[in-house]
């Protein structure tokens, strides 16, 4: 690939001036360098001395390609034979194979710096051909232009023995290049080797088993919601059922229950609460201390009965399920309007939740 690179270098500097000279002499030496034929002459005068300026560039470029697969070819044999050996001798000690993995690499790095060696010079010289064609095809160039230096006239078999020699020196200098490298690392692996390294002792681990008899846990059961009646004194007569119930405000109904406080509002007055349940308090807040209230607001129906009810504040969202569906199990007695009964919207409910030692 160097002796290429080398060779191209050696042509760009002697034989391609010549052969660049002597195209654009021709072309102005010729009386009418303008007609088509003249024109003809000089696009293949061009064409030739481009063919000549390319050839090889694309074999290097090719070379530089095939760098990393050589080293990869490499290092893939040298895997084999340590696998091999350690296959036959039995051995799995990591320094060994540490020590042939880093012989193995060797071609895979000697690949690549061959590769990054190789890229360049062919892409420099790839970029100069197309300059020197593109120059020409735009007669940016005069044959006054063209400078010959004092070895341009330097015949092929010494160029083609130059570069031979130059590659060889090139390629020294890669290899040793190469080495500084690993020396540079191995240094500086043993360097962090020895001031890293921690000695330690491992101690083997005594492990005891116990065993012991758990006691199962306490089930506790979760009692079914006590049901308050809370009708009293309760007379027939002719007009139908007189019931007599003690309020303790003119609009509002308190009850204290043991571990419950339910505070209940009634707006005119004019119903009356027969049953009420009492909500079960939430198995988690009560595992975790949780008290709190929840205020609902529902429809009691002319029959007495609870419909849409839907909470309106709560100080936790997990007091509200346990709030409706007691309330939704409530029991009232109608509004009378003119002797039938009539539905009340927007009654207010508040349920406080408290625990008790």
């Amino acid at each position: 690939m160097w002796t290429l690179i080398i060779e191209r270098l050696i042509f760009m500097l002697t034989e391609n001036r010549i052969w660049l000279r002597a195209v654009l002499t021709d072309r102005e030496s010729r009386p009418d360098p303008w007609s088509w034929h003249a024109r003809a002459i000089y696009d293949a005068a061009v064409s030739q001395v481009s063919m000549r300026f390319n050839s090889g560039i694309q074999m290097i470029r090719t070379l530089a390609r095939l760098c990393p697969l050589f080293g990869l070819l490499g290092t893939v044999s040298g895997m084999i034979v340590i696998f091999d050996v350690m296959a036959a001798k039995g051995s799995s000690s990591p320094k060994a194979m540490a020590a042939g993995v880093a012989l193995a690499t060797l071609p895979t790095m000697a690949g690549m710096v061959g590769a990054l060696s190789g890229v360049f010079p062919a892409a420099i010289l790839g970029r100069l051909a197309q300059d020197q064609q593109q120059s020409l095809r735009m007669h940016r160039l005069t044959s006054a232009q063209i400078v010959l230096l004092p070895f341009s006239s330097l015949p092929k078999p010494v160029r083609l023995i130059l570069a031979p020699v130059a590659a060889f020196i090139i390629t020294m200098g890669l290899l040793f290049l190469m080495q500084t490298l690993i020396v540079t690392g191995e240094a500086a692996v043993q360097k962090v080797m020895i001031s890293g390294y921690v000695d330690f002792i491992r101690i083997r681990k005594v492990e005891r088993i116990e065993t012991r008899d758990t006691k199962p846990k306490k089930i506790i059961v979760e009692t079914a919601p006590e049901k308050l009646d809370l009708r009293s004194n309760v007379d027939q007569e002719a007009g139908g059922i007189k019931i007599n119930y003690s309020i303790s405000g003119p609009a509002i109904q308190k009850t204290k229950l043991p571990g419950l406080n339910s505070d209940f509002g009634s707006p005119d007055g004019e119903f009356l609460p027969l049953v009420k349940i009492i909500p079960l308090y939430p198995r988690r807040a009560r595992s975790i201390g949780i008290e709190g209230w929840v205020i609902v607001g529902f429809t009691i129906t002319a029959t007495g009965t609870v419909e849409n009810v839907k909470v309106l504040e709560s100080s936790n969202t997990i007091f509200e399920a346990s709030t409706i569906r007691a309330v939704a199990k409530f029991k009232y007695k109608p509004r009378i309007v003119n002797g039938e009964p009539v539905a009340v919207t927007n009654v207010r409910h508040k349920v406080t939740y408290t625990l008790e030692e």
